[in-house]
């Protein structure tokens, strides 16, 4: 059923053999963050979603003579894509073959954000699910409570007189973040023209982002003043909060957003973190696996051995990825 040699793992279903987030003759493409999209040149057939193609252009992938479908229907083989809550196109991968059913997470959440709709599970045979977050330190608070908290913050360093930077993924956690600012705070945003052609993509697929983009008169004349600006958030930090005070005279505040912040084992070198994340936590992961009812389950990334032997506890047949070897079946049926 699945082939897993690392870092590469792949679906044999019926005649064919399609490559999970990694490249291959038929690769799925659950979404544009780049570690899912490494090597796509070298694929005939890529399964994603449009929104995803026109993000991986707009990130310097180019897509040009790819065969991108949303739909795989052929030799016996069913496959359909379906939301998986994670970023704009992102998709789950749901398989029909051999008289049975396989889904593929993904990287994916079960909360409705301001940006996207919440994955939706699906009974299946087997359960192929992405546990980065697998632990049970790991429990996000309401997704709006966080939204009230972040306006709270950026209210009262205003207040002082404080411009303030948020850091977060690119694609993503970005756009929420503009988004949250636009609708809670009242303010568009400084972005990096990274993001901004990334909020681009996201205008396109309907999701309305008002920011200024960094470099422009407008983006400089804000930048006199107190302003609020988003980046990616490997460049926030103290240093860059030092260097901007500095230059426009006014103290600055920074704050990330991660889903590591649930966690009680982690330092951040930023003045806030806000817990807010595109991936299930521990009871969400839970959540999901008993509404999809696998028969077989297999866990990938992040904690993956402790969660499944949390799934063991509970009855189910379950194994980490990092597990299986040419006799899956076996160890599954050890775990059942």
């Amino acid at each position: 059923m699945l082939d897993y040699n690392p870092p590469k793992t792949s679906l044999n279903a019926g005649p064919f053999k399609i490559f999970l987030d990694c490249a291959g003759e038929i690769s799925f493409v659950s979404h544009a963050h780049f570690d899912h999209a490494t090597g796509l040149n070298s694929s005939k057939t890529i399964i994603a979603s449009e929104a995803t193609a026109d993000l991986l252009e707009a990130r310097g992938i180019s897509t040009a003579g790819l065969d991108f479908q949303p739909f795989f229907g052929r030799g016996g083989v069913k496959i359909e894509l379906l939301d998986s809550g994670h970023v704009l196109g992102s998709s789950m991968m749901y398989a029909e073959f051999d008289s049975t059913s396989f889904l593929y997470t993904g990287d994916f959440k079960l909360q409705d954000s301001l940006i996207g709709p919440a994955a939706k599970p699906k009974k299946c045979e087997w359960l192929l699910i992405e546990t980065t977050y697998g632990s049970p330190e790991y429990k996000f608070p309401e997704r709006r409570e966080v939204y009230a908290d972040l306006s709270r913050w950026v209210s009262q360093q205003q207040k002082m007189g404080h411009s303030t930077v948020f850091g977060g993924y690119s694609l993503g956690k970005a756009q929420e973040l503009v988004k949250v600012l636009n609708e809670f705070v009242g303010v568009a945003p400084i972005v990096s023209e990274e993001i901004a052609k990334v909020c681009k993509v996201y205008e396109k697929h309907g999701v309305r982002l008002d920011v200024v983009r960094s470099g422009t008169e407008e983006a400089e004349e804000i930048l006199r003043h107190r302003f609020t600006a988003v980046l990616p958030h490997h460049q926030v930090g103290p240093e860059l909060a030092k260097n901007l005070a500095e230059h426009y005279g006014r103290p600055v505040a920074t704050a990330l957003a991660t889903g590591w912040a649930a966690g009680s084992k982690r330092m951040f070198s930023a003045d806030a973190v806000f817990p807010l994340s595109d991936h299930c936590d521990f009871d969400h992961l839970l959540k999901f696996v008993e509404a999809c009812e696998p028969e077989k389950i297999v866990c990938n990334h992040g904690f993956e051995k402790e969660f499944s032997a949390e799934l063991r506890k509970r009855g189910w047949a379950a194994v980490a990825i990092s597990e299986l070897g040419k006799t899956q079946q076996k160890a599954l049926a050890e775990y059942g």
